[in-house]
């Protein structure tokens, strides 16, 4: 199976990156292109693939793996921070910090020229699409953080 079939029932978020190297059991994404980024690996959709990789990496087939399992500090071996099966929960876990997203959003301003305020207040009609959209995904992640 194609890595690109493991996570073809999700939508990935946009400032994902897709960091996966051909040796990797499993396809993974950082959260974003900073330093202080998750790493997030994910597992198949499909039980039989997911029970063979659970079996390659744990060495048992009994108990299946979560298919999402998150690390914070990236490298090889770092043991998961959050694991899941629920891709919204993954979602909710790695967006939870209003910290991180203020530092994002700070990054996004800068690496763009833009003046900030707050998200939500922002003037966009001279935003680019890109820009726009980037805004609108920002805005409903901080509110699903602000709900936790």
């Amino acid at each position: 199976m194609n890595w690109n079939q493991y996570y073809s029932d999700l939508k990935i978020p946009k400032n994902w990156v897709n960091v996966s190297y051909s040796n990797d059991s499993l396809p993974s994404f950082t959260t974003s292109d900073s330093d202080d980024s998750y790493q997030v690996f994910i597992d198949s959709h499909d039980l039989s693939v997911r029970k063979s990789n659970t079996e390659e990496v744990t060495g048992q087939s009994e108990v299946l793996m979560e298919r999402f399992a998150v690390v914070k500090d990236i490298g090889e071996g770092q043991p998961p921070v959050f694991v899941t099966n629920d891709f919204d929960e993954l979602l909710a876990y790695v967006t939870s910090s209003l910290d991180q997203l203020t530092e994002e959003y700070t990054r996004w301003g800068e690496k763009h020229g833009i003046e900030l305020c707050s998200a939500d207040e922002m003037c966009t009609e001279n935003f680019t699409d890109e820009q726009k959209k980037y805004l609108k995904e920002f805005i409903e992640r901080w509110q699903r953080a602000e709900s936790l």
